[in-house]
């Protein structure tokens, strides 16, 4: 739901650089202190995910069974950390997750053009279905879920936004389903508490939902409309529509910061990442 654009392992944080100069674009790896900076592959990059030696990615690229047409296919790819032994995996590929031996992803970019106004349009199939794989081999996929347009998985559960962004619940283990817990902009997940953002008319409030208890909290009214939301230790960190990144205490909504701008954020153990267009990623 944030592009994947920033994944971290160990002390080294894999990113994508977006330059206003098109052919500095990349994949990059350096050391938390930003030091040891290296590109590994060139190109724009999403859904980074790193699974001990190897960097899985989606690079968006030029699909040369259209020649004529300027149609983007979203490829997953893998490569080592070091930058070798690069490896297409599938030819059209988003949104995706590895937990464990498994790899989640969607595919919706299956293409067929038509003639209107004589513009060429990529016709899409499949929009909204995650399909499960071994990480061994993409390809030999099952479907788990229709209708799916964005999700999150969390241990034995698929958390995943309809078209209406009403969020449903999927146990991997029995296939029961909950549907509708609540409508969500986005969604993150601690143990057992679901912190979420609800931009309803003219109020935008982050709030918990406790699965357990099946209990709706609000904890936080924001300003402005808010697209984005991290959790880091004690702190609740969301992004509004305007790049504003906001840091409060989840046991005191009154103890409130703003800590810089950003276009997606990023928590991993005890580190917020703030990702911007041309620039490189920052840690808070």
């Amino acid at each position: 739901m944030n592009r994947g654009y920033v994944a971290k392992q160990g002390d080294w944080l894999f990113y994508f650089y977006q330059s206003p100069c098109a052919y500095k674009n990349g994949l990059f790896k350096s050391t938390i202190d930003g030091k040891h900076r290296k590109r590994i592959d060139r190109g724009s990059i999403s859904n980074i995910n790193v699974v001990g030696n190897w960097i899985y990615y989606v690079k968006s690229e030029k699909n040369m069974a259209y020649p004529d047409n300027n149609i983007i296919i979203n490829s997953l790819y893998k490569i080592k950390t070091d930058g070798s032994q690069q490896t297409k995996l599938l030819d059209d590929c988003g949104f995706v997750t590895i937990t464990g031996n498994q790899i989640y992803y969607c595919t919706d970019t299956a293409i067929e053009l038509y003639d209107k106004a004589n513009i060429a349009y990529p016709l899409k199939d499949d929009l909204g279905n995650i399909y499960r794989a071994d990480i061994k081999c993409p390809n030999n996929r099952v479907l788990v879920k229709k209708n799916a347009f964005r999700y999150v998985i969390n241990g034995n559960y698929l958390y995943y936004f309809n078209i209406s962004n009403n969020i449903n619940r999927l146990d991997f283990a029995t296939g029961t389903e909950e549907e509708n817990l609540f409508n969500a902009s986005d969604i993150f997940i601690v143990d057992d508490l679901i912190y979420f953002i609800n931009n309803t008319s003219d109020r935008y409030s982050i709030n918990c939902y406790n699965q357990t208890k099946m209990t709706t909290k609000e904890i936080h009214l924001a300003v402005n409309q808010v697209d984005q939301i991290v959790i880091c230790d004690n702190n609740i960190i969301y992004k509004d529509v305007y790049r504003n990144v906001i840091d409060f205490d989840k046991f005191n909504a009154k103890k409130i910061s703003n800590v810089g701008t950003a276009d997606y954020i990023y928590a991993f153990d005890d580190m917020v990442v703030l990702w911007e267009y041309g620039k490189i990623p920052v840690i808070i």
